[in-house]
């Protein structure tokens, strides 16, 4: 665990709401989340607490710089591929996520 870094009122064009935050600590497992909105952009994906994010739109990401630059290039309103790693079932997860 560690810092974190919310995104959660982090907006492109005034309407690009992700609805969770993320930890700003460098794993190989990818960018852990940290609090979901249960209403936002991740949640509604079938995201979990506890994920680790590891690609958006196909460009790996590992740190939060990485993760926010990836979701800065996603074509709005298009759902787009994210896959998490989750723990719990030691499975990744393609979550499909509109921006």
């Amino acid at each position: 665990m560690g810092g974190g870094w919310v995104i959660s009122g982090y907006n492109r064009y005034g309407c690009l709401y992700c609805g969770a935050s993320f930890s700003t600590v460098v794993s190989p497992a990818g960018v852990e989340v940290l609090v979901l909105v249960p209403t936002g952009a991740f949640a509604s994906a079938g995201v979990w607490v506890g994920d680790f994010v590891v690609s958006v739109y196909g460009q790996p990401v590992s740190n939060i710089d990485e993760l926010v630059y990836a979701i800065e290039s996603v074509p709005e309103g298009e759902p787009v591929e994210v896959v998490v790693y989750r723990p719990s079932t030691g499975s990744y997860v393609t979550a499909w996520v509109t921006f």
